[in-house]
């Protein structure tokens, strides 16, 4: 038996809203969720799997432009990734020099 939450498309909507302009850690924390459904929400909406009502702005977009923008979000969660990484590693070093 699933243990996961179920959260409303509206509710991972407005999440992905805030992600556009706050950092995981802080939408995690005034959301209440945990940041690897935050994390997983972006990967789906970047794949294409979901979309927000709003996406009717990217219609202007070029194919070009739009393959350009789902690259560079892909490259966003990338490197906020490794980011965590590196900082759970910080912490660790940090924690084994004491």
């Amino acid at each position: 038996m699933s243990r996961r939450k179920k959260y409303s498309p509206e509710f991972k909507q407005e999440a992905l809203r805030l992600l556009m302009s706050k950092t995981v850690e802080q939408v995690a924390r005034e959301l209440r969720v945990p940041r690897s459904a935050l994390y997983r929400w972006r990967r789906q909406y970047d794949a294409g799997e979901t979309q927000m009502p709003d996406d009717t702005q990217y219609e202007s977009l070029t194919t070009d432009e739009r393959e350009e923008l789902h690259s560079l979000r892909k490259r966003v969660v990338k490197l906020e990734t490794e980011r965590e990484i590196l900082k759970k590693f910080a912490a660790f070093c940090a924690r084994e020099n004491e």
